[in-house]
C-alpha cells in the first residue's frame, strides 16, 4: 500500500486546488469510538461500525456490529472554500453542530497515469474518467492528496429525521455546511502506518477553547477500505473528496462565535506541516422551509 512518487501526482493536486471547485463529497459516519459513544449518549447512535473479525454467523440474539462504514453524501453546492467564500453561515432556524475531519482528495484514475488518460469520446463527447470498485490494495494510488475539512451538521434536524425513520439529507447537505481548506498535503508526503493509517492529526477549537482532537491511528477503518467502499456505491470522479470521520467533542456554533481547525501531519516527508482554518460565524437565512 504504497503512494506514487511525489512527482506524479504533483500536478493533480495542483490541479484541485487551483479549480477552486471539487466534486461530490463521499463522508464517513462513527469513524472514532469515542464519537460514537458520545453520539449513543445523545441517543442517536446504533452498534459501532467495526469490521467484521470472524466469518462465522452471530450467535442468536447478539447485537452485531455494522460490517461496512456509514456513508453518506454531500454535493458540491456545500463547499465553503477558506479564505475565499467568508463567513459561516449559522442557519437561524437550526443546531449547528462542528465536526472536524481528515479531508482525502480523491482521483479516477492511478495518480501514475496523466490527468485524462482513459477519458474516451462517447456520441461526439468527452466523457471523464471514472473509477469504480477499488480493491483495497489499490486504494492509495487513488489518493492525491489530504486536507482540512469541517462536517457541519444541523443536528436537531438529523434527530429528528433518525426518530421518524426519515432520511437526513437536510441536516448534512445544506449551502456552506462543507468547509475545506484551500490548500493540502500531497499524499506521498504523509506517513501510512501499517495498518492503512495515515499519520495525520485534526483539532477543532471554538472561542479559544479546544472541543475536538483526533488522529489517524483512532480510525475504526482503515483509508484503503474507506476507498474501496465507497468507489463500490458511487464511482469515484475527478475531484472528489472523501471525509474520514470525526473525533469525539462535537458540539454547536452560533452567531458570533469563532472557530477554528488544524491538521497537522505527524510523520513522512511533511512531518509538522500544518494546515488552518478560521471562520466567524455570522446568523444565516432559515433552511427547509417552504417560502411563498
Amino acid at each position: 500500500m504504497l503512494y506514487p512518487p511525489p512527482a506524479t501526482i504533483a500536478a493533480r493536486l495542483a490541479a484541485f486546488l487551483t479549480a477552486g471547485r471539487a466534486s461530490k463529497a463521499y463522508c464517513i459516519g462513527l469513524n472514532y469510538s469515542a464519537h460514537v459513544s458520545e453520539m449513543r449518549a445523545m441517543g442517536m447512535g446504533g452498534a459501532a461500525p467495526r469490521p467484521p473479525t470472524t466469518t462465522s454467523p452471530p450467535a442468536a440474539g447478539k447485537a452485531t456490529a455494522a460490517a461496512t462504514p456509514t456513508l453518506f453524501l454531500k454535493p458540491s453546492s456545500s463547499y465553503h472554500w477558506h479564505g475565499v467564500d467568508g463567513p459561516l453561515r449559522v442557519p437561524a432556524n437550526v443546531e449547528l453542530h462542528h465536526e472536524v475531519e481528515v479531508g482525502v482528495i480523491l482521483a479516477p484514475l492511478p495518480v501514475t497515469a496523466p490527468a485524462g488518460a482513459s477519458d474516451d469520446i462517447v456520441g461526439g463527447r468527452r466523457r471523464a474518467a471514472t473509477a469504480a470498485h477499488i480493491r483495497k490494495a489499490d486504494a492509495l494510488a487513488h489518493v492525491v492528496g489530504y486536507t482540512l475539512a469541517l462536517d457541519m451538521t444541523a443536528r436537531d434536524v438529523q434527530a429528528a429525521a433518525k426518530r421518524g425513520g426519515k432520511p437526513w439529507a437536510a441536516a448534512k447537505c445544506g449551502d456552506g455546511y462543507l468547509p475545506l481548506a484551500a490548500e493540502a498535503v500531497s499524499a506521498a508526503e504523509v506517513a501510512v502506518d501499517a495498518s492503512g493509517r495515515p499519520a495525520l492529526e485534526v483539532v477543532c477549537s471554538v472561542n479559544g477553547v479546544e472541543r475536538q482532537r483526533g488522529c489517524g491511528g483512532q480510525w475504526i477503518w482503515d483509508l484503503p477500505s474507506l476507498v474501496s467502499y465507497a468507489s463500490s456505491v458511487c464511482a469515484v470522479e475527478e475531484n472528489d473528496v472523501l471525509l474520514t470521520g470525526t473525533p469525539a467533542g462535537v458540539g454547536p456554533v452560533v452567531p458570533g462565535d469563532h472557530i477554528e481547525a488544524v491538521l497537522r501531519v505527524t510523520a513522512g516527508a511533511a512531518e509538522g506541516r500544518e494546515l488552518k482554518m478560521a471562520f466567524d460565524c455570522v446568523e444565516g437565512e432559515p433552511v427547509g422551509v417552504i417560502r411563498e
